[in-house]
């Protein structure tokens, strides 16, 4: 309920992914600065479409992520804020379950799981 509209005071370039009481925001691109510069007017945006609502947004709990498949920009960190507090970066950020990486390919989820199976497996077996 509280989320109608949200998409109607972002630009179309911004994607909004939502799942329960949670928010991501998403932009695509190769120029980092203008999507940097972007993302900034989105949290705007956002910020104002929350106050309105009388929602409250916790800086503290939100993240930033950069995803590309260029090594040189592996360790990049956006320069994001929220109300004027600067969103710590999370390398490996987990979204619906799965542990991303910075180049989409979720190795570190894939390992986890991997390393997890035998484990499940014998829990269901009735020998964990």
């Amino acid at each position: 309920m509280y989320k109608m509209g949200l998409q109607e005071v972002l630009p179309e370039e911004t994607l909004v992914h939502e799942y329960a009481d949670d928010i991501a925001l998403r932009r695509t691109g190769r120029e980092i600065n203008d999507h940097e510069i972007a993302v900034n007017k989105d949290l705007e945006e956002l910020y104002e479409w929350s106050s309105e609502l009388k929602l409250e947004l916790n800086p503290g709990k939100t993240k930033t992520a950069f995803f590309t498949t260029n090594q040189h920009n592996y360790k990049y960190t956006p320069k994001i804020d929220l109300n004027g507090v600067q969103l710590k970066k999370e390398s490996n950020p987990v979204y619906l379950g799965i542990k991303l990486d910075t180049e989409l390919r979720c190795r570190s989820h894939i390992y986890q799981t991997r390393r997890r199976r035998p484990e499940a497996l014998r829990s269901i077996a009735g020998r964990g």
